[in-house]
């Protein structure tokens, strides 16, 4: 029986922690976006670039444009990442503790049950 409410326990404390991995993931999509609202040219730029050129179009042409969209992809997952781990870090942090309050519980029992 124990098992069950600890099981319970542990399902309950990562529904709690569940909004930070979607603040990551809403964080990395916003960031992706980003390249065409905040820097317009971008991959769009780029797919310009070879409309407007046709076959004739050279890797520089479209370099400046691939350099703007890989600076803000980077930058989306400047924030992304260290907050995933940050998600991870504190979940196992929480587990840990509710797996020793759950053994102290059961020491707990066991030692009135004893009596």
């Amino acid at each position: 029986m124990a098992r069950k409410s600890r099981k319970a326990e542990m399902d309950e404390v990562e529904m709690d922690l569940t909004p930070m991995i979607d603040i990551v993931f809403n964080l990395l999509i916003f960031f992706m976006l980003s390249t065409k609202f905040i820097v317009p040219e971008g991959m769009i730029e780029a797919f310009q670039t070879i409309s407007a050129k046709g076959a004739s179009v050279t890797p520089s042409d479209l370099a400046d444009g691939i350099s703007k969209a890989l600076v803000t992809t980077f930058l989306g997952l400047l924030v992304a990442i260290p907050t995933l781990i940050a998600y991870f870090f504190f979940r196992n942090k929480v587990v840990r503790v509710t797996l020793e309050i759950g053994a102290i519980a059961d020491d707990l029992v066991e030692r009135f049950r004893g009596k």
